[in-house]
């Protein structure tokens, strides 16, 4: 029975160890993947220092180049100038050369636009990549942290581990020695049993002797009752005390079981985290799509806003085009309604001549007969070229000639165009309306667009705290 026993129990130390064991070998194994991640991180953190320490240096060669070239151009402007002023003899030149000091000026003012820019973009790459490397950072320290915890809980276990070691090995050889002194026990009384059975058998031969003998062996198996009782009470309280030993090792059980559940939970929380992680994921895949269609739309929208202002401005090039021209037109009814008074004034103050009562007579009785609008009639300037070929016109045909037909329909044609004009305008307004709508979608499309990406960086940082 107690070698069952002792059976029992070696195994389920051996069993024990085997799953402390186990458990040290997961344990480390996290510990190692802790450590793969944290190297790897580091690498990734000393390689976007890098790549913001080359930016910088490619940025800082760009500014020099530039410099190199604003330095070389004005040395060459500084020369034209000089060359222009001691060999330019006419203004030709120097205009010339003020249009190329005004051509570099230009350049020089593009060039420092361009270094502005670089400037501006390196610094807010250089901001992303330090909020990133502070992100970066905290998760390296809370990760290390974690580490760091695993690794004393896991010291903590293996010490527990050994103490309840040493305590079952002291209590299993304290039981195996009082096996021996029972089995030594034992056989005493056997012994005894067998003398006893020999003294039976010589009681018949003497009887003296036996009684003296039986007495000693009484004495003896006194004596042994007592070892007995002693060994029996030594018994007792290593019972008791492997009773508390017993209590022992179910605490560290309920411990070591207490730890199991926690690492469960632990593993649940990972398995959740990892879920998480997968929907944010998918979240930012489906944020990422979103504003790549945004993007497109948007795209689209402002191609659609380059064709209506390209429209726009071949709209304002003609009206312009009208405009002038309208201007024209109205520069030449002056010019004729001049020539009309002028032509008249000449006919009124000409003396009669001819027959009795010739056209000349009736051009110069005649006043100039109004338009529709308003204005006075205009005769033929190209046909009429002064007073010998008016009269010699006027008494061919009669009765005097007059333009109000001709300046009739120059003025019709005038308010049809301005008629045309403010159509054309009205359509202009229609257009500016219209791409301010565009704008306004445009302007909204980006809100939406940093509104993801705001979401997005969200996402990031939330994926980058679980990981």
């Amino acid at each position: 029975m107690s070698d069952r026993m002792l059976l029992k129990e070696k195994q389920r130390l051996q069993q024990r160890e085997k799953e402390l064991e186990r458990r040290e070998a997961a344990v480390t194994g996290r510990v190692d993947q802790l450590d793969n991640e944290l190297k790897a991180k580091s690498e990734k953190l000393e390689q976007a220092h890098g790549g913001t320490a080359a930016l910088l240096r490619r940025a800082s060669e760009e500014r020099e180049a530039a410099l190199r070239e604003a330095c070389t151009a004005a040395a060459t402007l500084a020369q034209r100038l000089k060359a222009a002023a001691a060999g330019a003899a006419d203004a030709s030149a120097l205009k010339q050369a003020a249009e190329e000091a005004g051509s570099a000026r230009i350049e020089l003012a593009t060039a420092a636009e361009n270094l502005e820019r670089s400037d501006l973009a390196l610094r807010e790459s250089q901001a992303a990549l330090s909020g990133e490397v502070a992100a970066a950072k905290a998760a390296l320290d809370k990760e290390q942290r974690a580490a760091a915890e695993l690794e004393a809980r896991h010291t903590s276990a293996r010490a527990a581990e050994a103490a309840m070691k040493e305590v079952l090995a002291h209590a299993l050889a304290r039981f195996l020695r009082l096996l021996a002194r029972l089995r030594e026990a034992r056989e005493a009384a056997a012994a005894a049993e067998r003398a006893a059975q020999e003294l039976r058998e010589l009681r018949d031969k003497d009887q003296a002797p036996i009684t003296a003998r039986a007495a000693a062996l009484r004495r003896s198996m006194v004596r042994l009752e007592a070892e007995c009782r002693a060994e029996g009470k030594a018994k007792e309280a290593l019972d008791a005390q492997v009773a508390d030993l017993e209590e022992e090792c179910r605490a560290k059980a309920r411990a070591l079981t207490a730890l199991e559940q926690a690492h469960r939970a632990g593993a649940a929380s990972l398995e959740a985290l990892e879920a998480e992680f997968a929907a944010a994921k998918q979240e930012v895949e489906a944020a990422s799509r979103g504003a790549e269609a945004l993007r497109s739309e948007l795209d689209a929208c402002r191609a659609e806003l380059d064709r209506h202002r390209a429209a726009i401005s071949r709209l304002r090039a003609s009206l312009d085009e009208r405009q002038r021209w309208i201007e024209a037109l109205e520069t030449s009814t002056r010019t004729y309604k001049k020539r009309n008074a002028e032509l008249w004034a000449q006919l009124r103050g000409l003396p009669v001549h001819g027959d009795d009562q010739s056209g000349f007579v009736a051009v110069a009785d005649e006043a100039p007969s109004p338009n529709p609008t308003g204005e006075a009639g205009v005769e033929g300037s190209g046909k009429l070229g002064g007073k010998g070929e008016g009269a010699a016109l006027a008494a061919r045909r009669g009765k005097p000639r007059s333009a109000a037909p001709c300046v009739e329909l120059e003025w019709q044609d005038a308010y049809a165009l301005r008629v045309e004009l403010e159509q054309k305008k009205a359509q202009v307004k229609d257009m500016e309306a219209e791409i301010r709508m565009l704008r306004d979608m445009v302007k909204a499309r980006e809100s939406d667009a940093r509104a993801m990406e705001v979401k997005n960086e969200q996402l990031r940082r939330k994926l980058g705290q679980a990981k």
